[in-house]
């Protein structure tokens, strides 16, 4: 058990100050479903640079915006010159049907092997990607950029 004692010792900081903080910190953007925000979380890397690509998530005003960036590049621009950004839609719909399509294949040719139980799946899941992918590399992404050039996957075959 424990006794609380309030007010005993020096606010470092005022109360009114602290409940300020707090709801700042409470307005804070971020994803609602961590789980799809995060399932790419530890495999995405910039080409360029070979610093891991952070989440980043806004709030606008007809949608929401859940991309991945490498935040070496606002750090030092002099190491990563182009700004690295991917957004998660496309990259999740292109990372899933790369899992497909390898799963169909290892069926086809009767390899045994898990990634052929992944042919028919709905859904990633960052234990299919830590099984299936050891590292994806995101390469600046221009208007015109096809993903298939954009994103540089390593198998974990």
């Amino acid at each position: 058990d424990q006794i609380i004692v309030p007010n005993t010792h020096h606010a470092i900081v005022s109360r009114t100050e602290f409940e300020r903080v707090q709801q700042i910190i409470n307005q804070h953007n971020c994803p609602a479903d961590y789980k799809r925000a995060s399932v790419f979380r530890g495999l995405l890397y910039c080409r360029e640079c070979g610093h891991s690509m952070s989440s980043a998530y806004r709030k606008l005003k007809y949608r929401e915006d859940n991309s991945y960036r490498c935040t070496h590049h606002f750090t030092h621009p002099d190491e990563c010159k182009k700004n690295h950004t991917i957004y998660h839609e496309p990259l999740y719909s292109y990372v899933l049907s790369e899992i497909r399509a390898l799963g169909k294949a290892m069926k086809r040719r009767k390899i045994n092997s898990p990634i052929a139980e992944y042919a028919d799946i709905d859904e990633l899941t960052p234990e299919i990607l830590q099984s299936v992918i050891r590292r994806i590399e995101i390469d600046y992404v221009g208007y015109k950029s096809k993903m298939s050039k954009v994103v540089h996957i390593d198998w974990n075959l």
